[in-house]
Formats: structure tokens, sequence, C-alpha cells
């Protein structure tokens, strides 16, 4: 009951706002409404063709040619973004680097480690 009680309470701090003393964590994010344009080429060069990861790529490329500033891409599934698959020529990140307009990917995924 006692390792029930421990787990419970590891659940409810997960949900808890970290960044709660400096605005919140919803501060540092910016909700993006100004559309997105078609960047063909783009779509083309891309090596990720997995569900919508594509079109999150694409929509991270457009925000960061709008801002002109370096923009990083989160992912917490570095197989489809970051990893070199058999056949392809170069790893994900290596390719979304080279054809969009993003200067880094962020793996977020947990590894096992703590």
């Amino acid at each position: 009951m006692e390792i029930e009680l421990d787990l419970e309470a590891m659940e409810m701090e997960v949900w808890e706002d970290a960044a709660k003393d400096r605005g919140g964590a919803e501060s540092f994010f910016t909700d993006w409404d100004r559309g997105f344009a078609s960047y063909p080429d783009v779509e083309r060069d891309l090596l990720i063709h997995e569900g919508d990861d594509p079109q999150v790529c694409l929509e991270a490329h457009h925000i960061a040619t709008i801002l002109e500033e370096p923009t990083e891409i989160g992912t917490t599934n570095p197989k489809h973004f970051t990893d070199a698959h058999e056949g392809e020529s170069s790893s994900r990140e290596d390719n979304i680097l080279t054809v969009t307009a993003l200067s880094s990917i962020c793996d977020l995924a947990w590894h096992g480690e703590l």
C-alpha cells in the first residue's frame, strides 16, 4: 500500500508546473496562429515519412523562416526524427537540419536513465 501511495504522489508531481514561480510553463510558449506556407521542395527532400511527422517538420520549418532566429524542434521519437536508417543517405537529424531552416533537434525521449 505504501508503494502505491508513493507512486500516486510521484504521478501528481509530474503534473505540477515546475516553472510556476516564473509565470508558469505556458508563459514560455507562443501559440502559432498565422497559418503555414507550402514548401514542396522541403517536403520532397525530407527522409521522414511516418504519420504526420513530415507536417510537423514543415510547420517547424515555416516558423523558423518567419522568425528568422534559431528554432529547435523537440521529439520523443528519435527513431523518426534523429536516427539513421538502413538505405537512407543520412541520419534523419542531418537530413532535417540540411533541408529545413531548423537549427537543432532535441531528443526528449526517456532512454531508461535517470
